[in-house]
């Protein structure tokens, strides 16, 4: 009870959790943000989750009602085993309160226990107290139709991974994908999409470095992740495709792209502007320690989702849910009161809209950091909650990482860092050939020395890719992605041994 107490107040507290060891390894990435009950979405208000599992640890906020109709919240938080989490819905009161001053809140016992059981990134099963298990989803509100992978006149940029049958990468390569007047296509070739397995699948011919020679390219969409398979002419058989974007932007001139990568030596933040991480976030001056107030951000396309887990002047823990237009890296998002829905163990019933405490007004300077003004109250500083171990934390580090060299052959990988152990506060293998430490430099806050080069960067929080630099006499641009967790869960959204 001691590890749950502290794993729980961890997120909606603004301390740290140091999750405890996974039982067993996932084989895929759970993709954080707002999950739904997929029976209960009928357009009207209702009951969901913000989840996010990182290094073997998850956390689940979940957002419901009262027997009375009144809009309340749970937590949750602790080990996952393997694709499997079971846990106790922590209850909290007395918190701060819109336009109200500092207070911390109290825990006062759990509704029960819940279970969940994912089948793949976007997909899983949950068990709330006293209900029977029901099929959950990750929430989609991106605007596309089940044929696009992209809206039209856009384009992003995406870093893949070829993985062999152990989930080792062989290969990778940026992957640029377009949707305009000329169709969809990758920078090497055009695509056509097709249903495969009862999921939409978009297949491309690109060319490759040989001559006359081409690889097909199959993949799937899960947000910001990227699933499929590549076949190459001169090679048998399939191999495992994985990819996560790294920055988009409108086709055409004077277009200000937008990084889902931390930008820290590259990109001149004046002529770009970040895409947040979708997940749990704190107010940085209410990380006392204590139990408080959170949110869960959700960003797809140009719309932000915001849920803010609060209390009333009463004390009692509510929260308020909108969405927002997102403008080159701002958003001001109506929070709206709901109340009616349904409570644990209930019948089906849809909430109902109960009028708007004002807008929550939100910019961010990084995909992790960012300030928020809610009503009745001035901006003041926010950040992405970390799961799992965080910077400066060498245990942060610890798992597999991908650097990719673009100064040299295309596909070719730089280094594969298996980094297993911490020894005198760097992250190690078990060779002790390749050592990362946290060091702050202009080129990024990670300082690594491998077999090969020396190299640095800022690492990205989650499954995301950092751009830094090696160190070298070209002082090479490099792409850097953790391929691995420190548990050996590898990246991808479908579930892969």
């Amino acid at each position: 009870m001691r590890k749950l107490k502290a794993a729980a107040t961890a997120y909606l507290l603004g301390m740290a959790w140091m999750g405890s060891v996974a039982m067993a390894a996932s084989g895929f990435t759970v993709s954080p943000g707002n999950w739904v009950v997929t029976d209960e979405v009928n357009g009207q208000p209702g009951r969901g989750m913000g989840i996010e599992v990182r290094d073997g640890t998850l956390v689940m906020a979940v957002y419901n009602y009262t027997p009375t109709g009144q809009a309340t919240f749970h937590l949750t938080a602790g080990a996952m085993n393997g694709n499997s989490f079971s846990g106790q819905l922590m209850e909290y009161k007395g918190g701060r309160y819109f336009g109200g001053p500092a207070l911390d809140a109290a825990e006062t016992g759990s509704a029960g226990a819940v279970e969940l059981q994912f089948t793949d990134a976007t997909r899983g099963t949950i068990k709330f107290p006293g209900e029977q298990a029901k099929a959950i989803s990750r929430f989609q509100f991106d605007g596309l139709q089940p044929t696009q992978f992209l809206r039209k006149d856009f384009l992003e940029y995406w870093f893949v991974a070829e993985l062999d049958a152990h989930n080792k990468p062989t290969s990778a390569y940026p992957l640029i994908i377009t949707d305009d007047a000329q169709g969809l296509r990758t920078n090497k070739g055009a695509c056509q999409n097709a249903v495969v397995d009862g999921s939409i699948t978009f297949s491309c011919r690109t060319g490759w470095q040989a001559p006359d020679s081409y690889a097909d390219v199959s993949f799937q969409r899960f947000d910001r992740q990227l699933e499929g398979s590549v076949t190459r002419s001169f090679s048998a058989g399939k191999r495992r495709l994985v990819g996560v974007r790294m920055a988009a932007g409108n086709v055409g001139p004077n277009t200000r792209p937008q990084y889902d990568t931390p930008t820290t030596g590259w990109a001149d933040p004046a002529k770009s502007y970040s895409v947040p991480q979708s997940g749990m976030w704190i107010i940085n001056s209410e990380n006392t320690g204590r139990p408080g107030r959170g949110l869960s951000l959700d960003l797809q396309a140009s719309t932000l989702v915001v849920q803010v887990y609060a209390y009333e002047a009463d004390g009692s823990p509510t929260f308020r849910i909108g969405s927002g237009s997102y403008v080159e890296g701002e958003s001001s998002v109506p929070l709206m009161k709901v109340r009616g829905g349904r409570h644990y163990g209930g019948g089906a019933q849809s909430g109902v809209d109960a009028g708007s405490d004002g807008n929550a007004q939100i910019r961010f300077t990084s995909p992790t950091t960012g300030q928020i003004r809610l009503p009745g109250e001035q901006w003041t500083d926010m950040q992405k909650f970390s799961v799992g171990a965080d910077a400066p934390a060498a245990e942060s580090l610890l798992g597999q990482w991908l650097v990719w060299n673009e100064g040299e052959f295309s596909s070719y990988i730089s280094t594969v860092l298996n980094l297993t152990r911490v020894e005198n506060g760097r992250a190690t293998d078990d060779a002790g050939a390749a050592r990362c430490w946290f060091e702050s430099t202009p080129q990024g806050t990670v300082r690594c020395q491998g077999p090969r080069d020396e190299y640095r960067f800022t690492p990205s929080y989650g499954n995301g890719t950092s751009v830094g630099q090696a160190m070298n006499d070209d002082r090479d641009q490099i792409v850097v992605w953790r391929i691995k967790d420190r548990y050996g869960v590898a990246a991808g959204a479908l579930s892969k041994p």
